[in-house]
């Protein structure tokens, strides 16, 4: 009887957990609001916007995203921001994912590695401003490009790169070579960002860095303001489309009229018109290698013509030599 008694209480007790447990409601939405809540409280603590923190909520919501999600995908933007480190492109990208429907969870995958390539690029920056060369050049710069703001520009467009795949020692070379004296007493503030931003554009940047870096350097050196270094990807690939020569051929090329002193527009103007900086190698002559290139006129007399005139003109360039022929038709 005993046993049969303890049972009847213990079934007793198992249902009247479970009554209690049907008959409360459940906590755990109210518990996810709360965890967001405290995330979107943390989020304004360290610094970020209300009005960016709204604008995130409200676009994360609007593709049924979670509360739970949300304040997963806030958690990287947070870190950084307790950090001192910038976190706007986190808070970017994380955007751009949910506009074009991208799953939660790979948008975190993004943001994760976005915080890692943040995280070495405060390093690498902090590794390169503190270099005397660079003090120097910074000290001769207006105060928009000094302070924490200009460091947390550069420091994001290392973390930019490097979200791109360019292999950290790559582009830290790149800052090293950046750092030197002969280098930074012929450099602009203004320069650096966009220097920065074009290596991985650059089409010898893959197969030669070497030659990337050694452009990169010689347009510093050689006078090319941001807007200029801006346009050499665009402008070598236009060159190289044209004259179906290698990368590297070009980058040298280009090298080469830089350190003749050949003024940047002039440079830029000529590749984006397909033309071979400074004659294509080899002792090709100009405008074979490039039919549409702009090359000098042709000198050479008709042989055969109506009327009197030939039509042939010389090999070289796009000109037609004017002349009498020697057959032609009265």
């Amino acid at each position: 009887m005993k046993s049969i008694f303890q049972y009847n209480v213990l079934r007793v007790m198992c249902l009247s957990a479970l009554l209690i447990f049907l008959a409360v409601p459940p906590l755990s939405a109210q518990e996810h609001r709360q965890s967001l809540e405290s995330t979107l409280m943390e989020a304004e603590k360290q610094g970020i916007p209300e009005q960016d923190i709204d604008n995130f909520v409200d676009r994360a919501r609007g593709k049924n995203i979670s509360d739970d999600e949300i304040a997963a995908m806030l958690q990287p933007a947070i870190k950084l921001a307790a950090q001192n480190l910038p976190y706007n492109l986190v808070i970017q990208k994380s955007l751009e994912g949910m506009a074009k429907g991208v799953q939660p969870t790979l948008i975190m995958k993004v943001e994760n590695k976005l915080q890692t390539n943040t995280l070495e690029a405060s390093h690498m920056t902090d590794d390169w401003i503190q270099k005397p060369p660079v003090q120097s050049m910074l000290a001769r710069s207006s105060e928009q490009n000094q302070g924490n703001g200009y460091r947390n520009l550069v420091l994001a467009t290392v973390a930019k790169v490097l979200f791109q795949d360019v292999p950290k020692n790559e582009l830290g070379q790149l800052l090293s070579e950046m750092a030197q004296s002969d280098v930074c007493s012929k450099m602009d503030a203004k320069q650096v960002p966009m220097a920065i931003r074009i290596l991985p554009d650059l089409a010898t940047s893959k197969k030669h860095p070497d030659v990337s870096r050694s452009l990169i350097i010689q347009a510093i050196k050689g006078h090319f303001t941001a807007e200029q270094i801006q346009q050499l990807p665009m402008a070598m690939a236009r060159a190289q489309q044209a004259n179906q020569l290698p990368a590297e051929a070009l980058a040298h090329g280009i090298g080469k009229q830089i350190n003749e002193g050949v003024a940047p527009m002039t440079i830029l103007q000529g590749l984006f018109e397909g033309n071979f900086p400074g004659g294509p190698p080899n002792g090709v002559p100009p405008g074979l290698n490039n039919p549409h290139a702009k090359g000098p006129h042709g000198n050479g007399h008709g042989n055969h013509g109506n009327n009197g005139h030939g039509n042939s003109g010389g090999n070289n360039g796009n000109g037609n030599g004017n002349g009498h022929g020697n057959s032609g038709n009265q």
